[in-house]
């Protein structure tokens, strides 16, 4: 059996990279999908709906389930989910079959993201906000990569299928691996759990943070959905350039993602959240007005902003319910994944009605109130972080 530390870790950063891989094969694939499966922007907007349904559900499972049994089997169920999905998806043309599909790949997702989270915070309690970032510098690679692969297929006329063969194929891998690993069993009481549930709902620090989580990751998970076919039907961007912008997003995510992990060893994590919503609302607000070339730059740098929100609110929330590590931030990924599939799915139903351009008011506006509601309670956050930092050593 495997069990060496860092080897599991490793894998668990490929894991959440492969993840990425396909959020991003989803948004570049999109157009094509419509044409594929001749259906208009609501309904495109309905399957990256599912998608972020499945997810949302299977990361509060899945942080549940990573509190109860072991940690890496989440991890292993979840990749064998995205592997069955990418083996399957778009293998004939009928639309709810493949919704199907794709909401089975949301579930793999959710379970992978967190499970991954869960796991690496407990190889490194100490480090939680670091390892965080470290860990879901992994997303932004894969997501950078896959605008990248996902565009190059399309523009030589082959199939968008075979970039979802191909993520199955390595998804099969993760899963093997992990049922070879060993990590130690935290095992709880269902019934004890159900309890510690309750209770959190009463919390209004975690209340809080959830619905910041809501609209914040609902916001990044729009933009990472929409903005190829934005930047192609109402800036009149080819697929390829689109995607370029796309992966020019999830590069500077990851590039913020390494300099958010460095600053959180010496900065508190409620400081780099206040900075980054406040960054993130001024580039949506320039990119909106801008045009052509201009507007691309802009919005690749919404990367840089959303990188180090999802990391930062994670780090806060284990912090703040370090007992029930696994769940907390289980329900936060939920809550993410949720926000992801209303303020996307509402994007799209403006966008068919309205326009594009009307649909992504609605992006920068969620952006700038996100922003103002969380300086509602900042300096008590601030206040909270450092005093369990400094009892914690």
């Amino acid at each position: 059996m495997i069990n060496n530390r860092f080897l599991i870790t490793g894998v668990t950063f490929v894991a959440l990279g492969l993840m990425g891989l396909f959020f991003a094969f989803v948004g570049t694939s999109l157009p094509s999908m419509r044409s594929f499966f001749k259906i208009n922007i609501k309904d495109a907007g309905l399957m990256t709906a599912t998608v972020q349904l499945g997810f949302a559900l299977t990361c509060f499972l899945g942080g549940i389930l990573s509190d109860i049994f072991s940690k890496d089997k989440v991890l292993m169920i979840g990749s064998f989910f995205l592997a069955l999905g990418g083996f399957f998806l778009g293998i004939n043309n009928i639309f709810y079959f493949n919704l199907f599909i794709l909401g089975v790949m949301g579930i793999g997702s959710g379970l992978i993201l967190s499970g991954s989270n869960a796991l690496v915070v407990e190889l490194f309690p100490q480090k939680r906000g670091a390892i965080l970032n470290l860990l879901h510098i992994f997303f932004a690679i894969g997501s950078f990569l896959g605008p990248l692969f996902m565009g190059y297929i399309i523009s030589l006329k082959y199939s968008w299928q075979n970039g979802y063969r191909a993520l199955g194929g390595v998804a099969l891998f993760i899963f093997l691996f992990f049922i070879f690993t060993r990590i130690a069993k935290r095992s709880q009481d269902l019934k004890i759990k159900v309890s510690e549930i309750r209770g959190l709902i009463k919390e209004k620090d975690f209340l809080f943070l959830i619905l910041i989580n809501f609209l914040s990751i609902g916001i990044q998970f729009a933009i990472m959905f929409m903005i190829v076919t934005f930047l192609k039907e109402a800036r009149g961007f080819s697929i390829a350039s689109s995607s370029i912008v796309l992966s020019s997003f999830f590069i500077l995510l990851a590039i913020g993602r390494l300099i958010s992990s460095a600053v959180a060893l010496k900065v508190s994590n409620s400081k780099i959240l206040m900075f980054l919503l406040f960054f993130l609302s001024i580039l949506l607000v320039i990119g909106w007005m801008t045009k052509g070339f201009c507007s691309g730059i802009i919005f690749a740098f919404t990367g840089l902003a959303c990188s180090g929100i999802f990391p930062s609110l994670l780090a806060l929330i284990s912090l703040f319910f370090s007992e029930m590590t696994g769940t907390v931030m289980g329900i936060l990924a939920m809550c993410g994944g949720l926000g992801g599939m209303t303020i996307t799915y509402l994007t799209a139903l403006i966008s068919q009605h309205l326009g594009l351009n009307v649909g992504f008011i609605l992006i920068l506006s969620l952006s700038i109130f996100t922003f103002f509601f969380f300086m509602i309670n900042y300096k008590d956050f601030l206040e909270k972080e450092l005093h369990h930092q400094f009892l914690k050593g």
